[in-house]
């Protein structure tokens, strides 16, 4: 079952009131050197647009004052000399089978032709050319779009400029059977390569040796590339969303205890044949250190006396391989749950934090907290007397991938201190050397 792309372009100007244009570029390949490029990433609009991934190409739709669609593809010229040396350029047949656009020309033509249907159809009445304008960020370099976009309003100043990427971004959301079916066959092709990667990890592989691992199973299924960078990541990487060094030695039970003991986090999923460390003494270490983050466990291991033993080393909760995911999601969602009634103020000595106003009292006393000072200032409610370092601060409330140092968690103490000084609270913010942060009530140890 094949993606209709005609069927997309012509829907994309459907709505339109003519006379209109609507421009795509594919975007560039950055030259590296004098014989190469670095690694091409296709506009995805102009692709879904297309079905075409190939730098250097532009979609030009346009419809006339009488309604009339004409769609057209902008291509380079082959080049013989240069395929010997980094490949062909696509050919035109070759670009017609796999977009359904019939009338290829070449880039030299394109501004005559858009100059050219801009001065024929302009009359009187209003022009528009619609154009992908999307950033990711505001201060963004400016795309081929923008440039265009502003190239056109110097020579053209009564075209009105009009950004087209809703108008993808809404088609896009709707999904074809077709591309259901595709969505279908990446999702086990994704959940073999995974399968393969796990098979291959062992403590003290590295990230990258379990990318290629990955890497390679998806080659061997003919997948060309990916939608995007593969994250293999473990210990405090694995939260990082957009983590893609995938440089770092992949450890073992005793490494995950000691991340088990920041007790920074909501859950912990142990494995119960960890090397090293298996998931039964990393449960009991937890427990004996008074944490009580909820533990899920998993294991191949489903006899009766495992299942106790994991119980009974402080599991809340055993569950057996091979198991459904949606099982998995259950238990994860059951024992976020479990994690005790919510509360509206924490409370130490004679003073009190309120959770939704952010607001620290002691008697008729009260000061605000900013966002920052709030999650300190919660996390060391929280925290039972333990200390804190400043390497957990930061983690818990600046994340893993913040470029925040441990100074920024020094300059937000010195803040709350000076604040629960402000309203006579009995509440001190103690430093243990070396170990970190903790709360202490006047009277209390």
């Amino acid at each position: 079952m094949n993606i209709n792309y005609n069927q997309r372009r012509q829907q994309l100007l459907s709505d339109k009131q003519g006379p209109c244009a609507a421009i795509l570029f594919s975007g560039r390949a950055p030259m590296r050197s004098a014989d190469g490029a670095y690694e091409f990433s296709v506009d995805r609009d102009f692709y879904y647009m297309t079905g075409i991934d190939h730098a250097n190409m532009i979609l030009v739709l346009t419809k006339d004052y009488a309604g009339s669609y004409v769609e057209a593809l902008y291509i380079e010229p082959y080049d013989e000399v240069q395929a010997k040396w980094v490949g062909g350029r696509m050919r035109p047949a070759e670009a017609t089978a796999l977009s359904g656009i019939e009338n290829i020309r070449y880039l030299d033509t394109f501004e005559t032709a858009v100059n050219t249907f801009i001065r024929t159809n302009r009359g009187e009445g209003s022009m528009t050319c619609w154009l992908d304008l999307w950033k990711h960020t505001p201060d963004q370099d400016p795309t081929l779009a923008h440039k265009f976009a502003h190239k056109l309003q110097q020579e053209q100043p009564a075209v009105k400029i009009e950004d087209i990427f809703g108008d993808i971004a809404r088609m896009r959301v709707i999904k074809s059977e077709a591309e259901l079916e595709k969505m279908r066959v990446a999702q086990v092709t994704t959940q073999h390569a995974i399968e393969a990667m796990m098979r291959y990890a062992h403590p003290g592989v590295n990230e990258c040796a379990l990318e290629g691992a990955f890497d390679f199973e998806l080659a061997k299924q003919n997948v060309r590339e990916h939608a995007f960078h593969s994250i293999v990541a473990g210990g405090a990487r694995a939260t990082v969303l957009h983590y893609s060094e995938n440089n770092q030695v992949v450890n073992d039970g005793e490494t995950g205890e000691q991340y088990a003991e920041l007790g920074i986090y909501d859950l912990l999923i142990l494995d119960v044949m960890m090397p090293g460390m298996d998931g039964f003494q990393v449960a009991r270490k937890v427990r004996s250190l008074r944490l009580g983050t909820p533990i899920l466990m998993l294991t191949a291991r489903s006899e009766l006396e495992d299942r106790i033993a994991g119980l009974n080393s402080g599991a809340d909760y055993y569950l057996t391989k091979p198991f459904d995911i949606r099982e998995l999601l259950a238990c994860i969602n059951a024992l976020l749950r479990r994690q005790g009634p919510q509360v509206d103020q924490l409370s130490l000595g004679n003073t009190s934090l309120d959770l939704a106003s952010a607001t620290l009292s002691c008697g008729a006393s009260q000061v605000r907290l900013s966002a920052k000072e709030f999650d300190i200032m919660r996390f060391l409610f929280q925290s039972g007397g333990r200390n804190l370092s400043k390497e957990v601060i930061l983690s818990r409330v600046w994340g893993y991938d913040s470029d925040a140092v441990e100074n920024h968690v020094e300059v937000y103490i010195g803040f709350l201190r000076k604040k629960l000084a402000s309203i006579g609270s009995d509440v001190r913010i103690q430093t243990v050397r070396r170990l970190g942060y903790h709360l202490e009530a006047a009277g209390h140890d």
